[in-house]
């Protein structure tokens, strides 16, 4: 009972600062969309889309300080950016570029606005695909999900990230955030698993952290194996 109470209070607290972050940018991110009215979204990933719940940008922050890699060294990558919210937060971070992608046009009409609204830099953009053949960047990833799909569709997207993964040279940092379909990514044997610790000890980690092999010697050659920014 007292857990359920406490996660009540933290759900709130969570969408009074979703709330304020909205009002500090200009921006409508925080109204949910459920998938039945994804109704712009081709019927396959429709079926297999969660709704739309905007993301934390406290868990962001917590996800790249802890990921142990420079995101200086990274291009930004929000699979299922929905209304784009956490690319806006992505860009308080020197990441190199930032990029939604975003399948259903009603909430990637929503995304480019709100990108207008916040006069995100030029390192910010989002497009209107599908995470299965959406144009990737040639660069090292960093992969941000916020469980934007789940079943055949994570599969092939897992799989596509798997390839991308396995190119000689290339650094590859996946956070999944939700983590449902955690263990689809590392059936793949391309990725190291690292589950980023709560700060609730009672509750199991939501967000796990896959390295392919590049991106996991930069997170070892970081003695402390997290991020502090210089300022």
């Amino acid at each position: 009972m007292g857990q359920t109470i406490i996660d009540r209070l933290l759900s709130g607290l969570r969408r009074r600062r979703g709330e304020r972050f909205d009002r500090r940018h200009g921006i409508e991110t925080s109204k949910l969309v459920k998938r039945d009215a994804l109704t712009g979204m081709d019927e396959e990933l429709r079926e297999h889309a969660g709704d739309y719940v905007p993301g934390n940008p406290a868990v962001l922050k917590r996800i790249v300080r802890k990921s142990g890699v420079d995101p200086a060294a990274f291009t930004f990558v929000d699979l299922g950016c929905g209304k784009g919210r956490m690319l806006i937060a992505a860009s308080e971070y020197p990441f190199r570029a930032i990029l939604g992608i975003e399948a259903d046009p009603d909430l990637f009409a929503v995304a480019e606005r709100n990108m207008v609204s916040a006069q995100a830099s030029g390192r910010v953009s989002v497009v209107h695909q599908d995470a299965r053949t959406a144009d990737l960047p040639a660069a090292d990833l960093f992969i941000y999900m916020y469980s934007p799909f789940r079943g055949p569709i994570f599969e092939q997207v897992a799989e596509r990230l798997a390839d991308l993964a396995g190119e000689p040279g290339r650094a590859v940092v996946i956070a999944y955030s939700a983590d449902w379909e955690a263990d689809i990514l590392e059936r793949t044997g391309r990725f190291v698993r690292i589950p980023m610790r709560r700060r609730q000890f009672w509750a199991p980690s939501t967000v796990s952290f896959f390295y392919n092999a590049p991106a996991d010697r930069m997170r070892r050659s970081n003695h402390q194996g997290v991020f502090r920014p210089s300022t």
